[in-house]
């Protein structure tokens, strides 16, 4: 009986501390460090907002005239003389006065951040541009027409095929008056020229001289006008004093 009653309460004695054990606590979850790439990334958008915000102060701080200069820049596609002539200054001067308006420091970093931002908007780059013209210049005419000689449609055309047209010319073939086909013509870009393009990147192609540095030795001579009077010629006393004593 006494054993029994131990055994009851050793447990009620575990049951009491299963109840008062408390509950673990949730392990804080790691902060995330930012890798080096995410604070790179963020220091250079920080300089370049500043860069933006004190660029537009610069624009903000300029002559009204000199604001549409800057606006019409763009607008005119990069037209220095026609920016100047819609921007109101005098069309007498317009030729002169644009470029000058262009080396002014202050409408150059203007037109400069400006232009930076908006080969950023557009997806401009060296690279992009460099594959179109790679297109331009390698791709093949026979893809352009199926086996039978005809063209494919251009929904079915690759890329480099479809870029290599430059244009296309479509006439509507009547017979009686009756609509009986289409003649299209198409142009295509000029493979030579950007073969050429692409030479003068990789600097394959070089349209100058080769100078041989050798120097020869060159002797001129100079021809005198009139004959140079010669100094009048000493006599020999010998020959005249035997001449005398014959």
């Amino acid at each position: 009986m006494v054993n029994k009653k131990r055994e009851k309460k050793a447990v009620k004695g575990a049951a009491s501390l299963k109840r008062s054990k408390p509950k673990p606590k949730p392990k804080p979850t790691p902060k995330l460090r930012p890798t080096p790439q995410a604070c790179s990334e963020s220091a250079a958008a920080a300089p370049e907002s500043a860069e933006g915000a004190e660029v537009e102060a610069i624009f903000a701080a300029l002559p009204p005239r000199q604001q549409a200069f800057i606006t019409e820049y763009f607008a005119q596609s990069f037209n220095a003389a026609a920016a100047a002539r819609s921007a109101g200054y005098s069309v007498r001067t317009a030729e002169s006065q644009g470029p000058r308006l262009l080396k002014d420091p202050r409408i150059a970093g203007v037109v400069a951040h400006r232009s930076r931002n908006l080969l950023a908007k557009r997806k401009l780059t060296a690279e992009r541009v460099l594959g179109e013209i790679e297109k331009l210049a390698m791709y093949d005419p026979r893809k352009l027409f199926t086996s039978d000689g005809n063209l494919i449609p251009f929904s079915e055309l690759g890329e480099e095929e479809g870029a290599a047209i430059a244009g296309l010319d479509v006439k509507e073939l009547y017979e009686s008056q009756t609509p009986v086909g289409q003649l299209k013509k198409i142009k295509l870009a000029d493979k030579g020229a950007n073969l050429e393009r692409l030479m003068r990147y990789f600097g394959l192609f070089r349209d100058r001289l080769e100078v041989n540095h050798k120097i020869t030795r060159v002797v001129v001579r100079e021809e005198l006008k009139e004959p140079r009077q010669l100094p009048p010629q000493q006599p020999d006393f010998g020959e005249i004093r035997g001449i005398s004593g014959t």
